[in-house]
């Protein structure tokens, strides 16, 4: 008997668990943007989702750096998208979030597990 999530169903999490962290940040961001200091509210959702996408998470290592660097950096990329335009713009945004770590995950399979 197999346990555990299909693979189905952890892309399904993974994507809904990008698309709230872009939601987060986008709102933060904007609370900043006007004076409010509200940082203790991120949802640090980064981990988990670099977790479950396979990476192997040592907090120690310089890779860890470079990873949690790169997945900031789509993060903010996408939460200052105009989205004003598109059609569920957070479902793309996550979609090329989550398409763009498998590439770094399979680009990388030397550094990560």
């Amino acid at each position: 008997m197999q346990t555990g999530v299909s693979p189905a169903s952890n892309k399904k999490l993974i994507l809904s668990l990008i698309k709230n962290d872009i939601t987060n940040t986008k709102l933060l961001n904007g609370l900043s943007d006007l004076g409010f200091e509200a940082t203790e509210y991120l949802l640090t959702l980064n981990e988990i989702i670099l977790e479950l996408i396979g990476f192997d998470i040592d907090r120690q290592s310089h890779d860890y750096d470079k990873l949690f660097d790169y997945y900031l950096e789509l993060i903010d990329k996408a939460t200052y998208t105009d989205v004003s335009r598109l059609k569920q713009p957070f479902d793309k945004l996550s979609t090329q979030i989550y398409n763009a770590l498998l590439q770094r995950k399979k680009s990388n399979k030397k550094h990560f597990k």
